[in-house]
């Protein structure tokens, strides 16, 4: 139909119809490529049966399938690699050391060689009168000035060639320059400093032309020497006049091509070109004020180039120049003039860094600078007291200051004028400081004492609470506090002797510390108050050692160090753990029985009672005894067990050394052995109560009983008031004791205190048989056996009355030894 034929849309229709065939013909030979089975069709006759498992095809022999030619990628051109003969192909590491060599070794070798070898021929030409000192320097000028122009003309050479000719001929121009003038004699020096300055400014214009350090440095070094060339005739004015006209062009230069390293080359150099001018002994102002100009001029040009960097990451160059040249300032003029003058060079700084407002590190770097010079540097040129007074003043201050405003930057400054005042005061302490009288010195002790505290806290705060910097604080505060509480005590209003007066400052700086430890939880501060407590300890021997004879404040001081360790104890203990409790327990109670003795031996040495020495001292151990043992058992402390035994031990050896010694009166010594055997009682029980009771107890404290009890009944037997002689009595003691341990064996049912009781009727029958009966009246010795006798009847008798309880206490025990479950054994 031609209207059809016609018609677009059809034909359009037709050919998307055969493109859609032409997919699905190319779909299903995919199919078969890779065999892939096509699924069943489900009728709609009825649900699917399956036809059971398919048998897998038989293989087939096949060639490697291809891929049709639409689905056949075309291959990707591929610029062909051009050939490279063998012999071409040298390493590159050869080629560049060679390279380097070539450059290095002859080029810039060459040149010096040149440089050499003119020298020389010039030398030899002079030598041998060929040429007059006019047309040496006139050579030598013609030949310096053609390696200029060669480097003008080859300046865009590669590797620098041109740079190099020039530097070439301007270092010899400088040479010629300064020949002509010493050994030449051609002009005069003047002459000669503005040839220098001409030739430096040339340099100057083609660095900042070719942005060249090299040719900066060249002019730099040679208007620096230039500068330096007036005082050969003592023109320190002309000098800095000079340097100064070198310096600013050097620095705009640095700040233009921002050169940093360039900027301390320059500090390093213009101040050590300053130094001729600087040992000059007159005009003094223009010597310091050059050299302030020209560390504010260096200080500045590196703060405008300043990045930050692993070499210096907060701009500490620039308060390094502004101290180096305070310092400088005042070591060169030896503070003839004062030390105001510093000030002003602070200021100045401070000034200049108003300037960098965007730039945060240069800015803090000028005002810490300037604050450093004017605080630390500002009280060195005055008097020592007065210097000593502004260094505490200011450390005060700033630390104060800290706490608010740049915590970390502003507390370094306070330890520094801490650092500063202490030395001021250690030079005006060995130029003898009485002179300037107590109430002056210790005025400044205490204005130190502040400043380290002041310091310490800032410090603290500054560096998150770390507690280091309150250990150093407290120990820079420990001399200071002992100093000044010295020369109060000392002085001749209240002439306390030397030791006391160290010892109670130790002793109440070591109170405050503990307090402020305590409050605040801070360890190491409570170590350093109980290291100054044990100070003040070791002070109070050497004041007893020095005859110190006044009792009533002796046992002022006696009470005042054992409050003053019992706050102590309270202190620690707050501080250290359960396991260290005991430990802290132990140390207090040791410090304050010695306290104790100490307390005993001055009140009984009194008139009222006006005991020896080894009496007053027992009694003091005995009563340490008591006290130790009451408190273990009632506070369940354990720390106080072992020194109730040792206070213990030591009163019993007291006890006999007062018996053999100057006979002590009967009361005395009786009431000496009733205590000590009162002793080892409480002794035992407390042991037994907070520790595991044992066999060894038992032992140690049966023996100790045996020996004093054997003393008292000695003395009670053979006094006036009885009259035995010495052997019964001692016998007869035993007899008694060992009746006495068999029945407190039976009444607590402890079968060691009968063992112990067999053992002391056993000594006592040796006694009797191998000793006493020889020595005795016939009466007596029948008395001794009698008793003897009838003390072991009794304990035998005592054995069969008390058999059906200890049969019981011994079935109870096994029946306690037997393990839950296992029948016991009859």
């Amino acid at each position: 139909m031609p209207e059809q034929e016609n018609n677009p849309l059809m034909t359009r229709l037709e050919t998307v119809e055969q493109t859609l065939k032409q997919f699905n013909q190319r779909l299903e030979g995919l199919e078969r490529l890779v065999n892939i089975r096509p699924a069943e069709p489900q009728t709609a006759a009825g649900p699917r049966v399956p036809l059971g498992p398919v048998p897998p095809p038989p293989p087939v022999l096949r060639k490697s399938p291809t891929l049709p030619t639409w689905t056949t990628p075309k291959p990707i051109y591929q610029k062909p690699k051009p050939f490279v003969a063998p012999e071409a192909a040298a390493p590159k590491s050869l080629d560049d050391l060679e390279y380097k060599i070539g450059l290095n070794g002859m080029l810039k070798g060459g040149a010096v060689v040149i440089v050499i070898a003119i020298v020389y021929l010039v030398a030899l030409a002079v030598s041998r009168g060929y040429i007059t000192p006019a047309v040496q320097f006139a050579g030598e000028i013609v030949l310096c000035l053609a390696f200029v122009t060669l480097g003008v003309i080859k300046r865009d050479e590669r590797e620098e060639f041109g740079q190099l000719m020039i530097g070439i001929g301007s270092c010899g121009l400088y040479l010629s320059f300064a020949g002509g003038h010493l050994f030449k004699h051609l002009y005069s020096g003047e002459t000669l400093v503005a040839l220098f300055l001409a030739l430096s400014f040339v340099n100057f214009g083609f660095a900042l032309w070719r942005s060249k350090r090299s040719f900066l440095a060249i002019g730099m070094i040679g208007g620096l020497i230039a500068a330096m060339l007036p005082m050969h005739n003592f023109k320190p004015q002309l000098d800095v006049e000079l340097h100064l006209l070198i310096l600013i062009p050097t620095a705009l230069i640095i700040v233009k091509n921002r050169w940093q390293e360039m900027a301390m080359v320059l500090w390093v150099a213009s101040t050590a070109a300053l130094i001729p001018a600087l040992t000059y002994d007159g005009a003094w102002t223009i010597r310091i004020g050059g050299l302030y100009i020209t560390s504010l001029i260096c200080a500045a040009t590196y703060a405008a180039v300043w990045t930050k960097s692993d070499f210096d990451r907060y701009c500490a160059l620039v308060p390094t120049i502004l101290a180096v040249a305070g310092i400088g300032a005042l070591g060169f003029d030896e503070v003839r003039h004062g030390s105001l003058h510093v000030v002003w060079l602070a200021v100045a700084g401070a000034l200049i860094g108003l300037g960098f407002k965007g730039k945060a590190g240069v800015r803090n770097g000028f005002w810490i600078g300037s604050l450093c010079v004017a605080v630390a540097l500002g009280p060195v040129g005055y008097h020592k007291l007065e210097a000593t007074a502004a260094f505490a003043i200011f450390s005060i201050l700033l630390g104060v200051a800290s706490w608010k405003i740049a915590p970390r930057a502003l507390a370094g400054v306070a330890c520094l004028e801490l650092i500063l005042g202490l030395c001021a005061y250690a030079v005006l302490w060995t130029a003898s400081p009485s002179v300037y009288g107590i109430w002056r010195e210790t005025g400044l002790l205490v204005g130190l004492m502040l400043a380290a505290a002041s310091s310490a806290y800032a410090c603290h705060k500054a560096g998150g609470g770390s507690e280091r910097f309150l250990v150093l604080g407290s120990l820079i505060l420990l001399p200071l506090f002992t100093r000044a509480g010295f020369i109060l005590l000392a002085s001749p209003g209240i002439h306390f002797m030397n030791a006391l007066a160290i010892m109670l400052p130790l002793t109440l700086f070591s109170l405050a510390l503990l307090a402020i430890g305590r409050v605040s939880q801070w360890r190491n501060v409570l170590v350093i108050g109980v290291a100054t407590f044990l100070l003040a300890l070791v002070q109070y021997v050497q004041l007893i050692a020095d005859g110190f004879v006044n009792p009533g404040f002796d046992i002022a001081l006696v009470m005042f160090l054992a409050g003053s360790c019992l706050f102590a104890a309270f202190a620690v203990r707050s501080a250290v753990g359960k396991s260290q409790l005991d430990s802290v327990i132990a140390a207090a109670g040791l410090i304050i029985g010695i306290l104790t003795v100490r307390l005993a031996v001055i009140l009984l040495s009194l008139p009222a009672f006006q005991l020896p020495l080894e009496p007053a001292a027992t009694i003091g151990l005995l009563t340490v005894m008591t006290g130790s043992g009451l408190f273990a058992i009632q506070f369940k402390w354990k720390g106080l067990v072992p020194q109730a035994w040792l206070s213990l031990v030591l009163g019993c050896v007291g006890t006999f050394v007062v018996a053999m010694s100057n006979r002590p009166t009967f009361a005395l010594e009786l009431s000496l052995l009733v205590t000590c055997i009162l002793g080892i009682l409480l002794s035992a029980k407390a042991t037994a109560t907070l520790f595991a009771k044992g066999a060894n107890l038992i032992a140690v404290s049966v023996a100790m009983v045996w020996v004093m009890f054997s003393r008292f009944a000695f003395l009670v037997f053979t006094s006036k008031f009885i009259g035995l002689k010495d052997t019964p009595s001692l016998t007869l003691s035993w007899i008694i004791y060992a009746v006495m341990l068999m029945s407190l064996g039976f009444w607590f049912s402890e079968r060691y205190l009968r063992y112990w009781s067999f053992g002391v009727f056993g000594s006592a029958l040796i006694k009797i048989f191998a000793y006493d009966l020889s020595d005795l009246d016939p009466g007596i010795r029948v008395a001794l056996l009698l008793l003897l006798g009838i003390g072991m009847v009794g304990a035998g008798y005592w054995y069969i009355l008390s058999r059906p309880k200890m049969l019981r206490d011994a079935a109870s025990e096994a029946e306690q030894a037997v393990p839950p479950g296992v029948p016991p054994t009859v």
